[in-house]
């Protein structure tokens, strides 16, 4: 590049040659300038934005800027001064013009390198045809400017894109700059955090200048606001003697962002931090106080008057833990103890109810005491909160159970009449017999009675060795009764709780209807007819059953097993018809006896007997064999002399008893005995206890076909008796009509 171009070369080719020179330098300028702006600005910008991300510290920066000059300077080398110091000569420029143009086949390089000659030779010739095509050629046309263009449009899309940025975002220019200058000058911050708490709740004090008071084991909510950008991953922070700890926060309805911590011993300062904001302007001093306890209280408990006079003493400790919270209804709870710091105030809180009891405080020889109570209506669990320094409470006190056991109303149970509509004579007597319980005793059980004139009450006597059992015995021939009576039976206990008196239950939807005699008479008839069939059927059936246990015996000692577990089946059947039948019959008798159906002298013994036979057995007993075979073993004996409807009566029940409880068992034992050891006399013994059996009910059976003759004939005489006074009543108003005509 340093060689001369011979003297021989023509202005024209050197004129063109230096155009072409100077359009590559100016591509080249132009080109590395553009380069230099973009590299610049984009370190420029990356240097910004690590330093507003980072927060780069003094010496960081420092050595970035030392850096960032030594980057500035070498592009300024590369990209500008070096390419315009280094330009290239017009041989160069031929070169190029040639490599773009192959045509000039080497003329502009030759002729720049060979001198010039004497006229008509070679040389002279070269630099006359170099000459000639400079002359009508432009060679900057073989230069492009397409690259450094695009270096250029790169470079102002890179200034374009800052100055857009500059203009949207308005960074803080002056403070980068400061920054640059090393100056200790802080970025402002895209997210800045405040701090919000309620000044006071049960478990705090807050206050802006003395920061935070909170009692040991509360949970205090702390909320925070955020100016700028919504900051990432908040957090609460408490530091204490145990160090850091920290918990979430989340965004609540309100958009502020909440969280909680449980203050502990040794706690100094909380703040919140999130996004880029460190949480330094948040910091609050935190000062942790031990709040008042009361760790062991006991309870008094009082029960109600009605309750110590029904059992005669306090059945409950005088004096309990929390564990012996188990009072009845209406208990009067005293609350005592004392508590573990000093307290300014106390009250103890039901839970369930929502109410508070305000506890009184008191200092002593054994130091502060604090007392209260309160009536346990209903089951609630209860705590005791204290007040101290600050009139802070003591956090999370322990809670504890209350089982309240109310006073459930007496159950009345109806044993006696049987049935809820009962026709009656009006001669008769009905036994009434209920059993009437209570948790704590039962006060009264009333008969209750709906009559023409008011309501006839009587109360039911209670059973002297069975308390829950009453009785009473209603005589319908101590007073003209007639018609329907309705009746109810109302059972009340001691519940004396001030405005809640005692209970009642009832059983109502009772009545008794009083019918003639004879309607009475038609009833128990019916009964006693289909009791009759019954028996006959029975009858029938042992017959079978001897019938095939005479089948047995006769095959002598070809006895299967299963010949005797059926004949044992069979009689079992009978004996459980039988027993069934005996309490039907006993039940026609009793309701003979009383509704007085027998005119006999000695009748009202034998019911005066029943009644107290009854008064004897518990009333919920379903029913006794023996007190009827008393009674009619003392007709038997003679006791009650000779009677007519209930004397009958009596016999049938002996034999039906008889049946029921000694011959029929013994044939079915003797079955049993057979089938363990079958043998000719086992099998005859059988055989004579079921001949024994059907021959008492063929007696019992017989004694029914008399009664039924009996009835026949006394209901007979009953018609001719009240048709003689049907006759006698219109024969008696036809003489007084006739007395009055004349």
């Amino acid at each position: 590049m340093s060689s001369q171009l011979p003297p021989a070369v023509s202005q024209p080719v050197r004129r063109r040659l230096d155009q072409v020179v100077g359009r590559i330098r100016v591509l080249r300028f132009t080109s590395g300038s553009a380069r230099f702006v973009m590299r610049s600005v984009l370190a420029l910008g990356g240097l910004y934005f690590a330093d507003r991300l980072l927060h780069l510290p003094v010496i960081v920066r420092g050595v970035l800027l030392v850096l960032l000059a030594v980057f500035v300077l070498r592009e300024l080398w590369l990209r500008v001064l070096a390419p315009q110091l280094r330009a290239p000569d017009r041989l160069d420029a031929a070169r190029v013009v040639e490599s773009v143009r192959p045509d000039i086949e080497g003329r502009l390089v030759s002729a720049l390198q060979i001198e010039g000659g004497r006229a008509g030779s070679l040389e002279s010739k070269v630099h006359g045809e170099a000459e000639q095509l400079c002359a009508g050629l432009d060679l900057r046309a073989v230069l492009t400017a397409r690259p450094s263009l695009h270096e250029l449009l790169r470079a102002l899309g890179v200034a374009a894109a800052a100055l857009l940025f500059v203009l949207l975002a308005q960074p803080p220019l002056e403070i980068f700059v400061q920054r640059m200058l090393l100056k200790n000058v802080a970025w402002p911050r895209d997210t800045v955090l405040s701090i919000e708490m309620a000044s006071r709740s049960a478990v705090h004090v807050y206050s802006a200048d003395t920061g935070v008071v909170a009692a040991r084991g509360g949970v205090l909510h702390v909320s925070a606001g955020w100016e700028g950008l919504r900051p990432e991953r908040p957090e609460l922070v408490v530091l204490g003697a145990d160090g850091s700890r920290s918990a979430s926060m989340v965004r609540g309805a309100d958009g502020l962002l909440t969280g909680n911590f449980v203050a502990q011993p040794g706690d100094t300062e909380l703040f919140v931090r999130g996004g880029d904001d460190p949480g330094d302007a948040t910091r609050l001093d935190l000062r942790v106080i031990e709040p008042p306890t009361l760790d062991d209280p006991r309870f008094r408990l009082t029960p109600p008057d009605y309750l110590r006079a029904a059992s005669g003493a306090d059945a409950l400790p005088e004096v309990v833990g929390s564990e012996g919270l188990v009072v009845s209804e209406g208990t009067r709870v005293e609350v005592f103890g004392a508590p573990s710091t000093q307290a300014t105030a106390a009250e103890l809180r039901l839970l369930g109810e929502g109410l508070s009891v305000p506890l009184e405080l008191s200092t002593d020889a054994n130091g502060q005491q604090l007392r209260g109570s309160f009536t346990a209506w209903k089951s609630d669990s209860l705590t005791l909160v204290l007040t101290g320094d600050e009139d802070l409470e003591s956090p999370e006190p322990a809670v504890h159970g209350l089982l309240v056991r109310e006073d459930r109303p007496p159950t009345l149970r109806l044993y006696a009449p049987t049935r809820s509509d009962v026709k009656l004579t009006a001669r008769a007597v009905v036994p009434i017999a209920v059993v009437a319980e209570d948790d704590h005793g039962v006060q009264r059980v009333e008969l209750q009675m709906q009559l023409a004139d008011g309501v006839l009450r009587e109360t039911l006597r209670p059973d002297a060795q069975r308390p829950s059992q009453h009785r009473f015995v209603l005589d319908l021939a101590q007073r003209d009764f007639s018609g329907t009576l309705e009746y109810s039976l109302e059972a009340e206990d001691g519940r004396q709780l001030g405005e809640r008196g005692p209970q009642l239950a009832r059983l109502e939807g009772r009545r008794l209807d009083i019918v003639e005699d004879s309607e009475v008479q038609r009833l128990l008839s019916e009964r006693q007819l289909r009791l009759k069939e019954a028996y006959s059927a029975l009858g029938d059936r042992q017959d079978r059953a001897s019938a095939e246990l005479d089948v047995l015996l006769a095959e002598q000692d070809a006895w299967a097993d299963s010949d005797l577990v059926a004949a044992g089946v069979a009689q079992g059947q009978v004996g459980n018809r039988l027993d069934r039948e005996a309490r039907e019959l006993c039940a026609i008798l009793e309701e003979t006896l009383l509704n007085r159906l027998d005119p006999g002298p000695t009748a009202e013994l034998v019911l005066q007997q029943r009644l107290a036979d009854r008064a004897a057995r518990p009333v919920d007993e379903i029913f006794a064999a023996q007190p009827w075979r008393d009674l009619a073993d003392a007709y038997t004996g003679g006791r009650f002399g000779r009677l007519d409807v209930a004397g009958r009566l009596l016999d049938m029940v002996a034999l039906g008893l008889k049946l029921s409880d000694e011959l029929a068992p013994a044939a079915s034992a003797a079955l049993a005995d057979a089938r363990v050891q079958p043998s000719l006399e086992s099998l005859q013994v059988a055989a004579a206890a079921q001949r024994a059996l059907s021959e008492t009910l063929d007696q019992l059976i017989d004694r029914m076909d008399e009664w039924e003759d009996y009835q026949e004939v006394l209901n007979l005489l009953k018609s001719l008796i009240d048709d003689q006074r049907s006759l006698r009543t219109r024969t008696q108003g036809v003489l007084t009509d006739d007395g009055r005509r004349n």
